[in-house]
């Protein structure tokens, strides 16, 4: 358990913190939502290096680079100082060759969208959440102090 309340200067770094989760979210949807769009006429073409250039077409303000690990193919979109891993298809055991399926992309996006929208949820009553937890390490160092007050309390073995 931590030893001290969450002060102000920490309350403002959370408040900092979940707005940046914001901001990348919302990044992360937009390009999720560009590759929705622009590759619907690449649907069931076999997943190669070409996709990296139409991807770079389609997002202009980052970088792309493909890459095929363990099966997996995942494009790695970056700008200045954000990173996004996005994975374009699952591994299919059975040919060597996977397809390209935009309904992954689409049911990813999806995920994110709910994501965003329960984080939104559970994002506006940070304060009420600090103030539980104030509130509960108070009564825990409370009867922590009880509990140095019973005797031969330090010396009884709990287990």
């Amino acid at each position: 358990m931590r030893e001290y309340t969450i002060g102000i200067n920490e309350y403002n770094r959370l408040l900092l913190h979940i707005d940046k989760t914001f901001k990348n979210d919302i990044e992360k949807i937009n390009i999720y939502k560009a590759l929705v769009n622009g590759l619907k006429s690449y649907e069931n073409r076999v997943i190669n290096v070409r996709i990296e250039k139409i991807v770079q077409d389609i997002l202009k303000n980052y970088y792309v680079s493909y890459c095929k690990r363990y099966g997996w193919y995942q494009l790695y979109v970056s700008n200045k100082c954000i990173n996004f891993e996005i994975i374009l298809a699952p591994r299919e055991q059975e040919s060597n060759k996977t397809r390209f399926k935009i309904s992954y992309l689409e049911d990813k996006l999806k995920e994110l969208e709910e994501k965003h929208k329960k984080d939104i949820l559970n994002s506006k009553n940070v304060s009420e959440i600090v103030g539980k937890f104030n509130t509960a390490l108070k009564y825990f160092r409370e009867a922590e102090r009880g509990l140095y007050d019973l005797p031969e309390w330090l010396s009884f073995s709990r287990f």
